[in-house]
């Protein structure tokens, strides 16, 4: 038999608009695990916002991966073992946060199971947290604090206002950081 690899994004795609997987489809998932093919759940999110998802599908039991922040980490759920993953050079962290300081948006990170931020709360931050179910921690100074591995930054705040804001971040940095909207209120920067 030959192995097959199955990736699935999580909202829109694996959960229904619920957020839920339903039971279908979680019994075909797991059929096809059973049947040595290897499941691997793919997502913007961070690794702690899809813990729930993964260990539901069983992937430490059969095998699976999951891929968090757009790619930028890969974990083998059976092993917990990172095995691959990019980071934004430390610098990032200091610029991102006085861009977002001057120009008024949100900006969060994520440490283990908590979004992490030194701006002001906005309702997309908060919702950010919900939707992964992790909590906002706040820390001062923020450049200061991150001194880990941050695989995304996300800035947050009004459509608008980050609409205009990205083709002028994006320019800026092209040739070393990935910037772009997942939604009308976030502007990641990842590697």
């Amino acid at each position: 038999m030959e192995r097959k690899m199955l990736v699935l994004d999580i909202d829109g795609t694996l959960t229904n608009s619920k957020k839920e997987i339903t039971s279908k489809t979680k019994e075909a998932i797991i059929k096809l695990q059973k049947n040595g093919h290897i499941v691997v759940i793919a997502s913007g999110r961070p690794t702690a916002g899809i813990i729930d998802i993964a260990d539901e599908l069983e992937l430490d039991v059969y095998g699976g991966f999951v891929l968090s922040y757009n790619g930028a980490k890969i974990t083998s759920w059976r092993t917990n073992e990172v095995v691959y993953q990019q980071v934004l050079p430390a610098k990032y962290i200091r610029i991102l946060y006085d861009f977002a300081k001057e120009n008024n948006v949100g900006l969060v990170t994520y440490e283990d199971e908590c979004v992490v931020t030194g701006t002001r709360h906005d309702k997309y931050m908060e919702h950010e947290a919900k939707i992964n179910g992790i909590r906002i921690k706040d820390v001062a100074p923020f450049p200061d604090y991150v001194n880990f591995n941050v695989n995304k930054c996300l800035m947050t705040g009004e459509p608008e206002d980050l609409e205009a804001l990205e083709p002028v971040f994006a320019q800026k940095y092209f040739h070393e950081a990935q910037i772009f909207r997942s939604e009308p209120y976030f502007l990641e920067a990842t590697p």
